[in-house]
């Protein structure tokens, strides 16, 4: 892969992005002229989703051929949308094609540019975690060369871009034109930029749409960690976690219910 001369990462200058960032992967990528080429907003295969079970989870609960409806919200600069079609696509083989193309959103356009046009950073653990989860496929997946000891510029392959597609949004405007059934909604580590008031709004109608239907919807570890309401709040929806790290279920409506106890709530006002 032909690209520009790079010379320096800097993980530090990040502040004046971390409000338009999910990531935890933060830095820019400067040039020989320490001009800014790319920032880095997010990981590939971040750590807090139990990849080596995605796979098992998703053809549990959505059996068959039937095409499933599969959304990223809070996309960022890509890297979750493809870790996704990587891992499925290691462990189904072409079944993996029912849950394509995966649409990726982000309410901030420059995040849509950066996942569009397909340079992307990549650290050395990146790298090895996405070797690990692919079997050693790294290379049907991505090309990518060598910068220093520690970064990589990566570019996916068409594999990736042919079953993905990104465009801006928020997630407050698409809940009610999500299509009925058969859907996971990935909304990771966002909630707590989103007020109190239109959790609740959310949540409310995913709760409705979605009773008795085929639906995940996965959160992420910064939600639980940064934001003490979010799990209160499913619970009282009626989303139920259904044994994998910050993945969600749909249960009866207003009931709750886990090994551990089970309670009946009421929807708020």
């Amino acid at each position: 892969m032909q690209i520009n001369p790079v010379s320096f990462y800097n993980p530090n200058n990040i502040q004046r992005h971390k409000p338009v960032a999910f990531g935890f992967n933060y830095g820019e990528v400067l040039d020989n002229k320490g001009n800014l080429k790319y920032k880095v907003l997010s990981d590939y295969m971040r750590s807090d989703l139990e990849w080596d079970r995605i796979a098992e989870v998703f053809e549990s609960k959505f059996p068959g051929d039937e095409k499933v409806n599969f959304f990223v919200i809070g996309c960022s600069s890509g890297e979750e949308v493809f870790s996704y079609i990587m891992k499925l696509k290691t462990a189904l083989g072409d079944r993996f094609k029912k849950y394509m193309k995966i649409v990726g959103i982000d309410i901030n356009e420059n995040n849509i540019l950066t996942a569009k046009h397909g340079i992307i950073p990549m650290s050395v653990h990146e790298k090895n975690k996405i070797e690990n989860r692919t079997n050693g496929n790294i290379n049907e997946f991505l090309e990518y060369e060598k910068v220093n000891s520690f970064l990589y510029l990566s570019r996916p392959k068409s594999i990736l871009t042919e079953n993905s597609c990104f465009y801006r949004g928020d997630i407050r405007d698409i809940i009610d034109n999500l299509p009925e059934d058969r859907v996971i909604l990935s909304c990771r580590n966002m909630w707590q930029y989103i007020p109190r008031k239109d959790q609740e709004t959310l949540l409310k109608k995913l709760a409705e749409k979605y009773d008795g239907k085929q639906f995940i919807l996965q959160i992420g570890k910064t939600d639980i960690s940064n934001h003490d309401g979010i799990e209160l709040l499913l619970r009282r929806y009626g989303f139920c976690p259904n044994g994998t790290d910050y993945m969600y279920e749909k249960t009866e409506r207003g009931t709750y219910k886990n090994n551990y106890h089970s309670v009946t709530e009421t929807y708020a006002s």
